[in-house]
């Protein structure tokens, strides 16, 4: 079909998706963008964050990804990223529960129970679970 664009994410570790796509957002480096068929060429950094399309037969699907780049070039588009995890494979309990542990732990700074490096680290990771429980609940609403 000549109007697909090509998508492809990869990992280190290997191949996550390929799959054609009618368009694209993405948590580019300074802010969201978005990708339609014959997107201009494109290179940028990512962001962790949520990555949304739209598949051939008008589904909507989320990624959640870590830090990488984008390449949008001819109708293909390469993200290459550290990791992803697609939306529908997010365990709602799991990352509720790992922003209960993280929230207590951000609290417990306060006591000087962490030091700031910790709690840095606690905040980043309380940020990719908050980014992971809104790609939950928008394929709640869309269920």
């Amino acid at each position: 079909m000549s109007d697909t664009i090509q998508l492809q994410v990869v990992t280190y570790a290997d191949t996550a998706l390929e799959v054609g796509i009618k368009d694209l957002y993405i948590p580019a480096y300074l802010g969201e963008a978005g990708i339609l068929e014959n997107h201009k060429p494109y290179i940028s950094l990512l962001q962790s964050g949520e990555v949304a399309y739209t598949d051939v037969m008008d589904r909507k699907h989320y990624l959640y990804i870590r830090e990488g780049f984008i390449e949008v070039l001819d109708n293909k588009v390469s993200i290459i990223c550290d990791a992803v995890e697609k939306g529908e494979e997010l365990d709602r309990e799991e990352i509720e529960a790992q922003l209960k542990t993280l929230g207590a732990r951000i609290k417990s700074s306060l006591k000087g129970d962490i030091s700031p490096e910790e709690l840095d680290e606690a905040l980043i990771e309380y940020r990719e679970f908050e980014k992971k429980q809104k790609i939950i609940k928008k394929i709640e609403v869309r269920s």
